[in-house]
Order: C-alpha cells, then sequence, then structure tokens
C-alpha cells in the first residue's frame, strides 16, 4: 500500500475480474516522470477501477484512492488497517522492509469470480501465503530487479534497462547503487581490493627485513623439508636456511649473529624492524624474547594476506622458477629441491634485479662479486683426489660427479 498514488495499479491481468480493455492508448505517469501504458481496468478483490499498468513489476494499493471514497486507514505497531465509512475492516497490512506495506493475497483476493486454478498456481510459485501487492519504488525496483537477474553488477543492470530488455523503463542505477547495500552480495560475492603492486624500501640497509617459512612438497636429499628466508627490504638481499622441522630458533640466531650483528658493527643501524606473518612458528615467547634481546622489533602481517607479505612472497616466487628450471634442465629429481633453491638464492643474489638495479649483494656489502666461476647446474665436475687418498700411482686421481651448488668462498659442491 502506498500513500503517494492516486489509483490502484496491478500488473497480474489474472487477479482481476470484471476487466475490460482499453482500446485507445492511456497513460499514467510514474515517479521520475516516464510514462506506464494502461492496458485495462477492472477488480482486484474489493477495490475498485483498478488500472491494469504494463511495467510495473508490483502493484500498488492507493491509500489516497481509498480515503477519497470514505475509507479511513490507520497505522501502529508496524502494521496498516483500512476501515469502510462503516468502521468495517477491509484490508490489513503489515511493515517490511521498513518501508514495505505488505498485504496478504489470501485477504485481497476473496471473491468467487477470481479463477483459481490461476490462484493456485500463482499461490505454489509464491515463498509463502503472501505478496508483496504494491508497487515499489524505483529503487525497490531495481533491487528485485538486480535479486531476479542472480545479483548481476550495476554496469549490466543498467544497460538492461537502458536497451529496454527488462519491464522496468527507467531508473537511475547508478544513486539505487550509491545508497543501497546487497546482503547476500556482500556475504557471496566479497573479494580483497587490489593492493599497491610495490612496497615502499627501507630508507636503510638493514633497516627493515621480511621473513616467512616455506613447506616442500618433499623432504630434501639433505633431509629437510622447509625453508626459511630473509630479505633486506633495501637492497632486497636474500638469506635463506633450510631446517628439517618447523622450529626456526637455531637458524633465527645464526641470522643475527652472521647478518645483523656484523652490519650493525660496520654501520650506525640500530633500529631493526622483522615483518612476517603471524605462524606459530615466529609468534611464541622464544622468539619474541630472542628479538627483543637484539633489539629487533617483530611486526606481524594481517591474517591471510599474503599481499601485506608480497615483499619475500614474490621473491620466493623467482626462486621457485628458477630452481625449477635448473631441475629440468639438469634431469635432477625433485629431491634435489634444496640445492636448486640454494642455488637459485646465490644467483639472485649476484645478478642484477628485473629493472636493472645494481645486485642485492653488491648493495649489501658494498662490493660487486665475480660471475666467473659460475657453471652450469648440473653439468659434470671432477673433483681432484688428494695425493694422500690416492689408491695406488696409477689409479684415477679425480672423481666424477655433477654440479650442485656453491659455498661462500666461490667453492663448489
Amino acid at each position: 500500500m502506498d500513500n503517494g498514488a492516486n489509483v490502484h495499479m496491478f500488473a497480474d491481468r489474472w487477479m482481476f475480474s470484471d476487466y475490460h480493455v482499453f482500446t485507445e492508448p492511456s497513460y499514467v505517469t510514474a515517479a521520475g516522470g516516464h510514462k506506464l501504458l494502461i492496458l485495462g481496468e477492472g477488480s482486484v478483490g474489493n477495490l475498485q477501477e483498478v488500472l491494469h499498468v504494463q511495467g510495473i513489476i508490483k502493484n500498488l494499493i492507493s491509500l489516497t484512492y481509498l480515503a477519497k471514497n470514505g475509507c479511513s486507514y490507520f497505522g501502529q505497531n508496524n502494521t496498516c488497517t483500512v476501515s469502510d465509512i462503516n468502521g468495517k475492516l477491509l484490508l490489513e497490512a503489515r511493515l517490511e522492509n521498513e518501508d514495505l506495506l505488505v498485504v496478504s493475497i489470501v485477504d485481497l483476493l476473496k471473491m468467487p469470480e477470481i479463477n483459481l486454478l490461476d490462484r493456485d498456481l500463482y499461490m505454489r510459485n509464491t515463498v509463502n501465503s503472501y505478496e508483496n501487492i504494491i508497487l515499489m519504488t524505483i529503487d525497490q525496483t531495481i533491487d528485485v530487479l538486480h535479486r531476479r537477474l542472480g545479483h548481476i553488477g550495476k554496469n549490466r543492470v543498467r544497460y538492461m534497462i537502458n536497451e529496454g530488455l527488462t519491464s522496468l523503463p527507467y531508473a537511475d542505477t547508478d544513486k539505487f547503487y550509491l545508497t543501497h547495500i546487497c546482503k547476500e552480495c556482500a556475504l557471496g560475492k566479497s573479494h580483497r581490493r587490489p593492493h599497491n603492486k610495490s612496497h615502499p624500501k627501507s630508507q636503510i640497509k638493514g633497516g627493515r627485513w621480511y621473513m616467512d617459512l616455506t613447506e616442500m612438497t618433499y623432504e630434501s636429499s639433505l633431509n629437510n623439508r622447509y625453508v626459511l628466508g630473509f630479505i633486506d627490504s633495501h637492497t632486497g638481499a636474500l638469506f635463506q636456511y633450510f631446517i628439517p622441522k618447523k622450529f626456526v630458533l637455531k637458524e633465527m640466531t645464526m641470522w643475527i649473529n652472521e647478518v645483523i650483528k656484523p652490519l650493525r658493527a660496520a654501520t650506525n643501524l640500530e633500529f631493526v624492524e622483522l615483518i612476517s606473518d603471524c605462524g606459530g612458528e615466529f609468534d611464541n615467547e622464544i622468539i619474541k624474547k630472542l628479538l627483543l634481546e637484539n633489539g629487533i622489533r617483530q611486526i606481524f602481517t594481517c591474517p591471510y594476506t599474503y599481499e601485506h607479505h608480497g615483499k619475500i612472497e614474490r621473491i620466493w616466487r623467482t626462486i621457485d622458477d628458477m630452481a625449477r628450471c635448473l631441475l629440468i634442465e639438469s634431469k635432477l629429481d625433485e629431491t634435489w629441491w634444496e640445492s636448486a633453491r640454494d642455488t637459485s638464492g646465490y644467483i639472485y643474489n649476484r645478478v642484477v634485479t628485473s629493472t636493472n638495479e645494481p645486485p642485492p649483494y653488491s648493495l649489501f656489502y658494498g662490493s660487486r662479486d665475480s660471475l666467473s666461476h659460475l657453471r652450469i647446474f648440473g653439468s659434470k665436475a671432477y673433483v681432484n683426489i688428494p695425493l694422500q687418498l690416492r689408491n695406488s700411482d696409477h689409479s684415477p686421481i679425480s672423481n666424477e660427479g655433477i654440479l650442485v651448488g656453491y659455498g661462500d668462498q666461490h667453492l663448489v659442491r
């Protein structure tokens, strides 16, 4: 029911009795100034002079028309009642969705002239015994259309309305979507907003580090299953530690002693941030105590938000891709992943970046490392046997093997 309309307007032809068709085009002006074609006129239940209007989704009972014909209406406690001039109750409506007055179809359709088969089919196709016998506002018609079309986006709804592909002749969809939130869309179609593709670099070498622990599918040939990585935000230098179990205290202590303490001794570095996810291997009292004792501030990213940890996640992808290529070319099985990843990290630290910036190690240590000792991973290598370990004067003086990595002093493994 609505008090803004001057006449009753219904869209469903089967609900009418005493119906006659309009032979001359007639129109009614709706909200927004657009015109709707009147197809005919008749009675609906106890309502007389009801217009059959094309292009409306819901049906309207005009409280203004009822009042002009001697009826009165009264609203209280989320209900509205309509009585005739003698005080006899004609209709009762309840408030739904804060702005919809809904009339029971059972109360409205009491006249025997109504086709019972049509009514039964209609009743079975509704959720329950009630239907909104109202003409919805323009915003409400967009909402119904949005839900009927499977909660499609506003651009597609706008296009279908503008192209005349729906029964809604006009609607300001932009205004509707700015002021309305579809609960089902919020629950069923929520996605994260894009994050910044680049993370701002720390202005101080060693001032901010990203840490992550990644698990491999197989145990390596050296009996390790996890890789603990540290990457410096300023230089991009990567330090990897391979461990058998998800316990990182020993490796974090090594990183502090081998990287942070020498860096502090060589520079004026005081403040250090260490960013990681909030996994149990990092978020525990032992690790917190270790970092606190060494003047390192621990920062956790939001759960399941890898974008906040994107610096090291992106480097992991680079190392993964490189290690995969090394294993494929060398024809070694996947248990050699540790050697392949270690070699990948070694090479990554010594080559220019994708933006042609200097190699991470040269920025971190202040000098560029030579690449003359690099060889193809998995290539044949011959290792000299010390004189003291040779079997005889004429036995082979070298053992044949394959290259699977490098040591700290340009040694090969």
